[in-house]
């Protein structure tokens, strides 16, 4: 918990030290007007799970305020195969089961010199997730068994994450920019078998395509 609590306070005071660091004074009549703006972005993000190599899909999407500060939603799942070893449930003759996450939560980013072709972006996730336990990687359809998912799903755990982000990105056209980086997921309050934070956590890289009203 003391990690999120630093790192959240770190990455609030960059943004803040940032935002008042520009001499141009705002006021709500007779000044500078606040613009508005938004997107939405598919991402890939490269991780690992139980020391595996993971795949995340998912995306996030906000709005901009002054072209740098982002507020807004996020959320990915892996699409990879994890089988988990030394685990057994009674009463099945194949009780192989598989490893399945996914996690979303509050965007907020701060993009510096957004005008640049090329700048520099900074972004953390603030929210919780699950992990489970499955009997089989994909749904049968063909099989009613499959269809209850009390018998989908072995065991099942809430978490929450923290997800500092940096990144670069490029202004392609005037609605659509690229960005690729690095971030680190921190998760709290796992609780499975054989599952420990530390299988979920750590150094991820994303590619995204966004697109919107910059």
């Amino acid at each position: 918990m003391k990690k999120f609590v630093f790192v959240t306070l770190a990455f609030f005071f960059i943004v803040c030290m940032k935002t008042f660091s520009d001499d141009r004074q705002e006021t709500i009549f007779g000044g500078d007007s606040v613009t508005w703006g938004g997107f939405g972005a598919p991402e890939f993000k490269l991780s690992e799970v139980n020391g595996e190599f993971a795949l995340y899909l998912g995306g996030r999407g906000g709005v901009i305020i002054n072209n740098s500060l982002i507020i807004g939603l996020a959320g990915y799942g892996v699409v990879t195969s994890h089988e988990l070893e030394n685990y057994h449930i009674s009463g099945y003759a194949d009780s192989s089961a598989y490893l399945r996450v996914g996690y979303g939560g509050l965007y907020i980013g701060y993009t510096v010199n957004p005008h640049k072709v090329v700048h520099i972006t900074t972004g953390l996730i603030i929210g919780g997730g699950g992990a489970l336990y499955t009997r089989a990687y994909t749904h049968h359809e063909d099989d009613n068994e499959y269809r209850d998912r009390q018998k989908f799903t072995y065991e099942s755990s809430p978490f929450m994450v923290l997800e500092p982000s940096i990144g670069a990105e490029l202004n392609i056209t005037k609605f659509m920019r690229f960005e690729v980086g690095a971030s680190y997921k921190i998760i709290s309050y796992v609780e499975l078998p054989t599952t420990k934070n530390s299988d979920i956590s750590g150094l991820s890289g994303y590619v995204t395509f966004k697109f919107g009203k910059f």
